[in-house]
């Protein structure tokens, strides 16, 4: 998820396990910081013993390391295997969110505003650190021969912030619906995307930067080698994520190194991504600039430099920066985690085999649209983004909108979310990858929170996961709502297709008839949205 600008008006191998292999290897005691009434249990994994708990039926492991702290000399560095622990080793507590500030509760703050709610209840995390490579695990049937799907949520926040176990991605419910729920953590900002001249001469693969994403494969390998013993399938691996969460899936399907690590993908809100393409020389230098605003001329020399320091210093040079291309961090063209332009390879078809379900919500761009937009800013957005000459049939398809901030936030919904994902989808077809389902979220909640956000940006994830926080209006449609969301979801983690009994009919997209799943009041399939205005925008140049 972004920042919102509403209210401040700115823009082990199953062999080596037997012993554990029993459907439930418990261990009760006398208490639990999650339920009042709780059983330990017990799983081998990494060579390992870990210990988490049996909530309501569901086996919860939290804080478990796929990866060792990337905390001095690994600062900057690819991620390491995580060592074995002797001895028992607690899963029962999260683990702390990697460096960030406070982006994502700030978000949080102001959508509760919105609601009606006290901001003061926004989520934070449990403590902030370099030593963050950490995942978390929710299982129904603890039995290594259990071969239940996997879903491994990836959280959104710029790459900013965000922490994977904030209240919308508790994975209890989700896991309740037959499926093993993991989610991961991965490096943020400067210390997740951070490349430099000496890191890529020092890397083997020289290359630098990309750190984030790489924590991303290592979780997915982790998993693969272990999730057995929690009841998954290893070879039925689902990606799902949000935002920058799903734009960092779409990475993950064009890098070779993630090659073969899943079979399905669900990206929420990212097909922003097409429109972005960032290189290794360009962050290099970047890099540069950012080590000498340090006084530092030497990579040993920022990397004995205090976490703090080193973050609070990346919001001054990078995140509040006059320079537009610096404030974003993202995955660039590396040669090794990408071989080109997100772009590019979409054009030129090179993707992993998966399949995919994609789609946007109906006012992404909403809460992120200035509160006060002229005709002059209306026409500089389509003279940008959009067909030369086409100024007037543009207009045209946002008449219907009532004030120039909704026109303004309806072109840049296409330019970012609806019209990409087709555009994605699209190219995933010819590719011939795997099947592609689209959807189009457009529940807007009833009350003052519904009419001043809409269908906003990050609104459809308490349906998800089912965990509506308490300061949100709904009513029953929430609840038929989520119900098919998650059965959606699960039926395609489980089989590739989201379709299943009792539910209406979701048809594959295909280039010819562009159809799509409409999520909201009405369950139902609808033509893509915003064709007409898909059709005038201006292509990615890769």
């Amino acid at each position: 998820m972004h920042r919102l600008q509403l209210l401040k008006n700115k823009s082990l191998k199953r062999s080596l396990l037997a012993a554990f292999t029993l459907p439930w290897l418990v261990l009760v005691t006398s208490g639990s910081l999650h339920a009042d009434t709780a059983t330990d249990v017990l799983v081998r994994a990494n060579g390992e013993q870990l210990r988490g708990q049996l909530e309501d039926n569901i086996a919860v492991f939290r804080g478990i390391p796929f990866a060792k702290p990337p905390v001095g000399d690994l600062r900057w560095r690819e991620p390491q295997s995580a060592s074995p622990r002797s001895g028992i080793q607690s899963a029962l507590s999260f683990a702390s969110a990697c460096m960030q500030t406070s982006y994502n509760t700030d978000w949080y703050r102001d959508i509760i505003k919105a609601f009606g709610g006290d901001p003061d209840h926004a989520t934070t995390p449990k403590g902030v650190g370099e030593d963050c490579l950490y995942l978390n695990v929710w299982s129904p049937k603890l039995n290594a021969d259990g071969r239940l799907p996997v879903m491994v949520f990836i959280h959104g926040g710029s790459n900013v912030g965000g922490w994977s176990y904030e209240p919308n991605y508790l994975g209890h419910k989700l896991a309740a619906k037959g499926a093993v729920v993991v989610s991961i953590a991965y490096r943020l900002g400067v210390f997740g995307f951070y490349a430099h001249p000496q890191l890529t001469e020092e890397s083997p693969n020289s290359s630098s930067g990309n750190y984030g994403i790489l924590d991303q494969i290592k979780a997915l390998e982790w998993i693969h080698e272990n999730i057995a013993m929690f009841g998954g399938d290893p070879e039925n691996l689902t990606v799902f994520g949000e935002s920058a969460g799903g734009a960092n899936i779409s990475h993950l399907m064009l890098s070779p190194l993630a090659k073969g690590l899943f079979k399905n993908a669900i990206r929420q809100s990212s097909s922003f991504d097409i429109n972005y393409r960032d290189t290794l020389s360009r962050e290099e230098s970047f890099g540069v600039e950012f080590a000498e605003s340090l006084s530092s001329s030497s990579i040993g020399q920022l990397r004995e430099l205090p976490a703090d320091k080193v973050l609070s210093s990346a919001e001054s040079f990078y995140r509040n920066s006059d320079d537009i291309e610096r404030r974003s961090f993202r995955g660039a063209v590396d040669g090794y985690v990408l071989s080109d332009s997100v772009a590019a390879l979409y054009k030129k078809g090179t993707i992993n085999p998966v399949n995919v379900l994609l789609g946007s919500n109906a006012d992404e761009k909403l809460m992120y649209s200035p509160m006060q937009v002229s005709n002059v800013d209306i026409d500089r957005l389509i003279d940008r983004y959009y067909q030369k000459g086409k100024r007037a049939a543009v207009l045209t398809q946002v008449q219907d909108q009532p004030t120039n901030r909704k026109k303004y936030a309806k072109l840049m919904d296409a330019r970012e979310y609806s019209c990409t994902a087709q555009m994605q989808a699209d190219a995933l077809i010819r590719a011939g990858t795997g099947d592609v389902y689209l959807y189009y979220f457009t529940r807007v909640r009833p009350g003052a929170g519904g009419k001043l956000l809409g269908s906003y940006h990050g609104a459809e994830l308490p349906y998800v996961f089912d965990t509506h926080d308490g300061w949100l209006s709904g009513d029953r449609k929430d609840r038929r709502l989520t119900d098919s969301i998650m059965s959606y979801w699960v039926n395609f983690a489980r089989s590739g297709n989201p379709n299943g009994s009792k539910l209406p009919r979701w048809p594959s997209y295909h280039p010819d008839t562009r159809l799509a799943m409409e999520l909201g009041d009405s369950i139902a399939t609808m033509n893509a949205p915003n064709r007409a205005l898909c059709d005038l925008l201006g292509p990615p140049q890769p």
